[in-house]
Protein backbone atom coordinates (compact mmCIF):
# COMPACT_ATOMS: atom_id res chain seq x y z
CA UNK A 1 0.00 0.00 0.00
CA UNK A 2 2.87 2.37 0.77
CA UNK A 3 4.25 1.82 -2.73
CA UNK A 4 0.85 2.62 -4.28
CA UNK A 5 0.61 5.87 -2.32
CA UNK A 6 4.13 6.79 -3.37
CA UNK A 7 3.37 6.05 -7.03
CA UNK A 8 0.12 8.04 -6.82
CA UNK A 9 2.09 10.98 -5.43
CA UNK A 10 4.66 10.68 -8.18
CA UNK A 11 1.94 10.54 -10.84
CA UNK A 12 0.24 13.65 -9.43
CA UNK A 13 3.52 15.56 -9.47
CA UNK A 14 4.31 14.56 -13.05
CA UNK A 15 0.79 15.43 -14.25
CA UNK A 16 0.90 18.83 -12.53
CA UNK A 17 4.37 19.70 -13.80
CA UNK A 18 3.38 18.66 -17.34
CA UNK A 19 0.32 20.94 -17.32
CA UNK A 20 2.31 23.84 -15.87
CA UNK A 21 5.05 23.37 -18.46
CA UNK A 22 2.44 23.38 -21.25
CA UNK A 23 1.08 26.66 -19.89
CA UNK A 24 4.64 28.03 -19.58
CA UNK A 25 4.13 29.08 -15.97
CA UNK A 26 6.26 28.59 -12.89
CA UNK A 27 5.99 25.69 -10.47
CA UNK A 28 7.73 27.75 -7.79
CA UNK A 29 5.06 28.82 -5.28
CA UNK A 30 6.53 32.23 -4.42
CA UNK A 31 6.94 33.38 -8.03
CA UNK A 32 4.23 35.22 -9.93
CA UNK A 33 2.23 32.91 -12.18
CA UNK A 34 2.04 33.76 -15.86
CA UNK A 35 -0.98 31.55 -16.52
CA UNK A 36 -3.88 30.06 -14.60
CA UNK A 37 -3.70 26.32 -15.19
CA UNK A 38 -7.15 24.71 -15.02
CA UNK A 39 -6.65 21.78 -17.39
CA UNK A 40 -5.58 18.21 -16.78
CA UNK A 41 -5.16 17.29 -13.12
CA UNK A 42 -6.03 20.89 -12.18
CA UNK A 43 -9.65 20.14 -13.14
CA UNK A 44 -9.77 17.74 -10.17
CA UNK A 45 -7.64 19.50 -7.54
CA UNK A 46 -6.25 23.02 -7.21
CA UNK A 47 -3.14 21.71 -5.43
CA UNK A 48 -1.95 18.46 -6.99
CA UNK A 49 1.68 18.94 -5.95
CA UNK A 50 0.79 19.53 -2.30
CA UNK A 51 -1.59 16.57 -2.51
CA UNK A 52 1.26 14.46 -3.85
CA UNK A 53 3.37 15.59 -0.87
CA UNK A 54 0.59 14.34 1.41
CA UNK A 55 0.64 11.00 -0.42
CA UNK A 56 4.43 10.80 0.01
CA UNK A 57 4.03 11.50 3.72
CA UNK A 58 1.35 8.82 4.05
CA UNK A 59 3.53 6.37 2.13
CA UNK A 60 6.45 7.02 4.46
CA UNK A 61 4.29 6.60 7.55
CA UNK A 62 2.97 3.30 6.21
CA UNK A 63 6.37 2.07 5.04
CA UNK A 64 8.01 2.70 8.39
CA UNK A 65 4.92 1.72 10.40
CA UNK A 66 5.07 4.95 12.36
CA UNK A 67 1.64 5.08 13.97
CA UNK A 68 2.73 8.00 16.16
CA UNK A 69 3.19 10.06 12.96
CA UNK A 70 -0.43 9.59 11.82
CA UNK A 71 -1.52 13.03 13.18
CA UNK A 72 0.82 14.55 10.59
CA UNK A 73 -1.67 13.49 7.91
CA UNK A 74 -4.17 15.88 9.48
CA UNK A 75 -1.64 18.57 10.41
CA UNK A 76 0.19 18.72 7.06
CA UNK A 77 -2.73 20.08 4.98
CA UNK A 78 -3.51 22.70 7.65
CA UNK A 79 0.11 23.82 7.74
CA UNK A 80 0.44 23.93 3.95
CA UNK A 81 -2.78 25.92 3.62
CA UNK A 82 -1.62 28.56 6.10
CA UNK A 83 2.02 28.66 5.02
CA UNK A 84 1.61 28.53 1.24
CA UNK A 85 -1.85 28.07 -0.26
CA UNK A 86 -3.53 31.15 1.23
CA UNK A 87 -0.79 33.43 -0.14
CA UNK A 88 -0.73 31.65 -3.50
CA UNK A 89 -4.49 31.95 -3.88
CA UNK A 90 -4.42 35.63 -2.91
CA UNK A 91 -1.80 36.19 -5.60
CA UNK A 92 -3.86 34.33 -8.18
CA UNK A 93 -6.92 36.40 -7.28
CA UNK A 94 -4.91 39.54 -8.06
CA UNK A 95 -3.50 38.15 -11.31
CA UNK A 96 -6.55 36.31 -12.66
CA UNK A 97 -9.58 37.81 -10.84
CA UNK A 98 -12.92 36.28 -11.79
CA UNK A 99 -11.29 33.51 -13.81
CA UNK A 100 -9.59 32.25 -10.64
CA UNK A 101 -12.76 32.68 -8.56
CA UNK A 102 -14.81 30.65 -11.04
CA UNK A 103 -12.22 27.85 -11.12
CA UNK A 104 -11.82 27.86 -7.31
CA UNK A 105 -15.59 27.54 -6.83
CA UNK A 106 -15.80 24.40 -8.94
CA UNK A 107 -12.44 22.78 -8.09
CA UNK A 108 -11.61 21.45 -4.65
CA UNK A 109 -8.43 22.47 -2.90
CA UNK A 110 -7.38 18.90 -2.10
CA UNK A 111 -9.69 16.13 -3.34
Amino acid sequence: MAALLFLAGLLLTVLAMTEMARAKTTIIPRKDPSALVTSGIFRITRNPIYLSDLFFLAAGIMFWGSISALPLLWLFPKLIERRFIEDEEAKMRVHFGDEFEHWALKTRRWL
